[in-house]
């Protein structure tokens, strides 16, 4: 062997011989090749069904408690004695709401269980909006 050939034998031995090298390599291609999370959740109208009640946040006039029923019809409450009425659907990650005038909502749903609901804002409140049952 040559000079040069021994060299980068060495070197080889040096790199591929580190068991420190090695397990750091390996921890980095596995962080690389990890699938990002996606939160995915199980979005149905049935969860959605009953009373809700804002949870979170400052006291807002609007939509303090809101309600789905099974006809695919909702009622949110207002502190000012107002009712307003919507037809919903859920279509992906995302609350459909038409009012009784035809002015069409699209709100995202964050979170959904049994217990609570978070909306990236609710038909015309743009605020993170944290329901309860």
């Amino acid at each position: 062997m040559t000079k040069m050939e021994d060299h980068n034998l060495e070197v080889a031995q040096v790199l591929f011989g580190n068991k420190f090298f090695n397990i750091l390599t390996c921890c980095i291609l596995f962080v690389s090749c990890t699938p990002k999370k996606n939160h995915n959740i199980t979005i149905s109208k049935e969860r959605l069904y009953g009373e809700w009640v804002l949870m979170r946040g400052e006291k807002q006039v609007n939509y303090p408690y809101i309600e789905f029923f099974d006809n695919d019809s909702a009622v949110f409450h207002s502190r000012a004695d107002t009712i307003y009425q919507f037809i919903f659907s859920i279509r992906k990650d995302s609350l459909y709401l038409v009012d009784i005038y035809g002015k069409k909502y699209v709100n995202k749903i964050m979170e959904l269980n049994d217990r609570s609901v978070i909306f990236e804002g609710i038909a015309d409140v743009t605020k993170t909006q944290v329901y309860e049952k």
